[in-house]
């Protein structure tokens, strides 16, 4: 599945969930999540041109994610594959003996929200304030959404979170 994706910082949180709800938006869950990332050596998070792959744990389940490289210059757009596993370290076992590390575990605090194929997540790192990620099917249904929103899409990242917060994270990278 393809997706865009766009974050943006330094706006006010509280605002922008009241108007995300205003449009009909609704809070599907909230919750707290663990990402470890699997490696090749050599390899640097801060560029989003490379491919991922990363396990998140949640207390409710394990999932193996893909992400291909970004394929856009401002937006974050990117393939991307999920797959639920059963067992977290057999699943690195496994990756491990294909020669991947893995990396510290980056903890994070999640509220998410859906309206209609847009999805709103409040990302909180610790270190890192509390940031918005947009995910839409489409560059069009981003722009429409930041329009809905008052947005300036010209603020929007579609850099990774390493890339957007590189001396926070330089322990984790």
């Amino acid at each position: 599945m393809q997706e865009v994706e766009l974050k943006f910082i330094d706006i006010n949180i509280e605002e922008i969930k009241k108007k995300i709800t205003d449009l009909g938006a609704k809070k599907t869950y909230e919750k707290d999540m663990e990402n470890l990332f699997l490696c090749k050596e050599g390899f640097d998070f801060r560029d989003s041109s490379k491919k991922i792959l990363r396990l998140r744990k949640t207390n409710d389940s394990v999932v193996l994610n893909y992400k291909g490289p970004n394929e856009s210059s401002q937006m974050h757009n990117k393939e991307e594959i999920e797959i639920q596993v059963d067992d977290l370290e057999k699943t690195i076992s496994l990756f491990e003996r294909l020669e991947f590390t893995k990396t510290n575990i980056l903890k994070k605090h999640r509220e998410h929200y859906e309206m209609d194929d847009v999805h709103f997540e409040f990302d909180t790192v610790e270190d890192i304030p509390t940031y918005l990620e947009i995910e839409t099917q489409s560059e069009k249904a981003m722009i429409d959404i930041c329009k809905k929103l008052d947005l300036d899409i010209t603020k929007g990242q579609g850099k990774n979170v390493f890339e957007l917060f590189p001396d926070e994270l330089k322990d984790f990278v």
